[in-house]
């Protein structure tokens, strides 16, 4: 037991030594604008995919049973509604 007491009032001394603290903060200031720059890459590329996407001529949906709602049959394809 005596053991356990000495190793909790060091561990206390060891993180208010400061050294492990001022780390802490570190990494989560860090985090922080890590998040913002991955999501702000993110918007950027899926925003220019989206615009070369857009420019594809849409293809009709290969038929296979019954087409969905909003969908006409034309032979072998679904066909969406205009």
């Amino acid at each position: 037991m005596r053991r356990a007491r000495y190793f909790v009032s060091d561990f206390k001394a060891f993180i208010n030594r400061g050294n492990v603290v001022d780390l802490a903060v570190a990494v989560v200031i860090q985090a922080s604008p890590r998040k913002g720059l991955l999501t702000a890459a993110a918007v950027l590329v899926l925003s220019a995919a989206s615009a070369a996407l857009a420019q594809q001529p849409v293809q009709p949906l290969p038929k296979v049973g019954g087409c969905p709602l909003g969908y006409y049959s034309s032979g072998s394809y679904c066909v969406k509604n205009r």
